[in-house]
């Protein structure tokens, strides 16, 4: 019987390793979509990557005009679409939270971008 359990011990031990492996597995790519998305965000908005303390972007300003605000709002709507595509379960419960923050963020600037347009 002790046997039997310390059997079925172990092999629940490797059923939940396996799964924690396999979330693991995954955070590398959500982690490199985050890397990615403010990478791109910060050379959108060189003003913002200053304030934050990145001076690569110093000697730029942010594109104002209507095809700048154009592509800004291709690159949200293509952001969102590929952290929509990242299930939720396949993330640990920080990495769920965190996308769920920056699918609100996203959502919030393609409002003031496509809706309000405060660039104008």
């Amino acid at each position: 019987m002790i046997a039997k359990t310390i059997v079925a011990a172990g092999a629940l031990a490797a059923a939940l390793f396996g799964l924690q492996s396999a979330a693991l597995a995954q955070a590398p790519s959500f982690d490199s979509f985050v890397k990615s998305y403010y990478d791109a965000d910060y050379a959108a908005h060189p003003v913002a990557a200053t304030r934050a303390g990145i001076h690569d972007y110093d000697a730029q300003v942010d594109d104002m005009t209507a095809e700048g605000q154009a592509r800004e709002i291709a690159r949200l709507h293509a952001a969102l679409a590929t952290l929509t595509a990242i299930a939720p379960t396949s993330l640990s419960a920080k990495d769920r939270d965190d996308r769920e923050v920056l699918i609100g963020t996203i959502k919030g600037a393609l409002l003031d971008d496509e809706t309000i347009q405060y660039w104008r």
